[in-house]
């Protein structure tokens, strides 16, 4: 079988790496970096990380993205190491693969040191470094400092490389509410008609992620506007960000902006927006249950619920009629809950 094989020719591709022939070298370290995850052993990761301080640029560039294929078993504190003095290497290949390696490894790569190379990588000169830095950066969790790395993301904003932009966007959607500035969300909602989609669709991802402060007139009309985007993932991931705010802030603007959405001529766009819908209801139903809203909580919901179900049971796409049951289910509990409380 397959895994038979791959352990037959594993051992020749590690010999591969001591190669004299720069192209072999990178051929096998290309190899082995695509290799089935439970195969990795101490053994593979050992002479890859060893080609991490190989005289060839792209050989280091090549076992740098071959180690971040492999999980956890490449998270040592003796590979993150080696990693994080790459992020200086003078070749551009190198940072930025390095970069998005330790991006991978997430919180386990945290370290002072680590954190502080990659800051320092948001003004490299190449362009794929300073997203690969941001990527990473995003990733780092709770060990960052937000304040200064919000900073340095927000000014990449307004690189003028759609690949940076796009990742300083989503990097700051992971910090989430944390980078919900006025400076920020403004920032970010200008983007929402940036001409690349990707860039539009690390926007409404981040707006996604601040909660009550995205909620705004302009955001929220910024986002409607996507409704009719020409790139589907981007109009999808906006349906997901108004009902992550809407689960924040339930507005009338945001049920206005996901009825939308709901009314897409795409069927999966549709059926998004019902979902983000539900999400908010089931939202509300906890709120609910754990005696977190008030009457008059109780009767604003409760009637922009009947209002959002009837919308859905209407709907023209049979997707999204699909999600009236469990949103009927919620109201009903809700409904209950109120009765329980101040009948």
């Amino acid at each position: 079988n397959s895994e038979s094989q791959a352990s037959k020719i594993i051992p020749k591709l590690i010999k591969l790496l001591d190669d004299k022939d720069v192209s072999i070298r990178i051929i096998a370290a290309d190899t082995l970096g695509r290799i089935d995850e439970k195969l990795v052993s101490d053994e593979i990761i050992k002479a890859l990380a060893k080609l991490l301080n190989d005289k060839e640029s792209e050989v280091r560039s090549s076992a740098a993205s071959a180690l971040g294929n492999m999980g956890e078993k490449a998270d040592s504190d003796k590979v993150i190491k080696a990693l994080t003095q790459l992020l200086d290497d003078k070749y551009t290949s190198v940072r930025s693969s390095s970069a998005e390696v330790l991006g991978r490894m997430g919180d386990k790569a945290a370290s002072d040191e680590v954190i502080k190379a990659l800051t320092k990588l948001l003004d490299d000169k190449d362009s794929s470094v300073r997203s690969n830095a941001s990527y990473a950066l995003g990733r780092m969790g709770k060990k960052v400092d937000y304040d200064e790395l919000i900073k340095a993301l927000s000014k990449l904003l307004d690189d003028k490389y759609s690949s940076v932009r796009s990742s300083a966007a989503s990097a700051l959607g992971s910090i989430g509410q944390k980078a919900s500035s006025d400076e920020v969300i403004k920032a970010l909602t200008k983007l929402l008609d940036d001409k690349n989609s990707s860039v539009r669709n690390g926007a409404a991802g981040a707006l996604g992620s601040m909660g009550e402060k995205a909620a705004s007139d302009e955001v929220i009309k910024a986002l409607t506007k996507l409704s009719n985007d020409e790139d589907k993932q981007v109009r999808v991931n906006t349906a997901v960000a108004l009902g992550r705010i809407g689960e924040k802030a339930l507005t009338d603007g945001v049920i206005k902006a996901l009825i939308e959405f709901l009314n897409n001529k795409d069927s999966f766009v549709s059926s998004i927006a019902a979902e983000s819908f539900r999400e908010i209801a089931f939202g509300l139903q906890d709120k609910a249950q754990a005696n977190q809203l008030s009457l008059s909580d109780f009767d604003k919901y409760i009637s922009k619920l009947e209002k959002i179900l009837k919308i859905i049971e209407n709907s023209k796409h049979s997707d999204s009629q699909y999600e009236a049951p469990p949103l009927r289910r919620s109201l009903l509990v809700i409904k209950e809950k109120r009765k329980t409380l101040f009948w």
